[in-house]
């Protein structure tokens, strides 16, 4: 994990709330903490200012993050200290986009899961999930359709796919960015997965795991019933 990532998530900030602090696009930290973009002096110097952030630590991961935790803190100006108050009570639920990944200004779903939700649902057999999205599109009938609400819980170990569930998938096809809700099934080649619709008038597609950009489980559901 990039370094920038780790001071904004020890101190609890969103991508949008750190880049207003340091005066960037949250772009600008989106493309940093995914390797993109490198950290700039201009930008390394005002984490040392506004969020007295150990140089030598963001350079080299020497020392502590902060030069004095407990005094950087204390000294932060009043719009950042109430963030961080406010990230210490999270609101309760699991945040809704209802918007698919092609028509977000983001790269990754990351980037979707940094913005403010469209609400919360608080259901604490799903309270594990790391958001809730509607369905788009009907190639997942008759199992899921169309606006049907799919709990995500985001994967880290590839190495831990369960073949035969349900998962939400970002691919990466050139400078693109593509979602899908798709089944995934075993492919005799160890690098490639299928990801197989329910509904028979779509086709399977192989895909190379290194192609998938990110990957949630659908751990449940809220079925609409028209």
């Amino acid at each position: 994990m990039h370094n920038i990532a780790k001071i904004r998530k020890y101190l609890g900030f969103t991508q949008k709330q750190l880049a207003e602090i340091l005066g960037v696009g949250q772009n600008t930290i989106s493309l940093i903490e995914n390797g993109v973009i490198v950290l700039t002096e201009r930008n390394r110097q005002r984490l040392v200012e506004k969020l007295h952030v150990n140089l030598k630590w963001l350079s080299n991961n020497e020392g502590e993050m902060f030069c004095d935790e407990e005094t950087a803190i204390a000294q932060l100006p009043a719009h950042v200290t109430r963030l961080i108050n406010s990230a210490s009570n999270p609101p309760s639920g699991v945040p809704f986009y209802n918007k698919p990944i092609a028509n977000a200004a983001a790269n990754c779903l990351v980037d979707v899961t940094e913005e403010q939700p469209d609400f919360r649902i608080d259901f604490r057999p799903f309270n594990d999930c790391t958001f809730y999205r509607p369905v788009f599109g009907e190639s997942m009938q008759p199992k899921l359709r169309s606006g049907d609400i799919v709990a995500c819980k985001r994967i880290e170990n590839r190495d831990v796919i369960l073949f035969g569930e349900t998962y939400f998938c970002l691919l990466k096809s050139g400078a693109e960015r593509i979602e899908t809700l798709r089944v995934i099934r075993k492919h005799e080649d160890p690098s490639k997965v299928i990801l197989k619709p329910l509904n028979t008038n779509f086709d399977d597609a192989v895909v190379a795991i290194d192609d998938i950009v990110e990957l949630y489980v659908v751990i449940g559901s809220i079925v609409r019933f028209m």
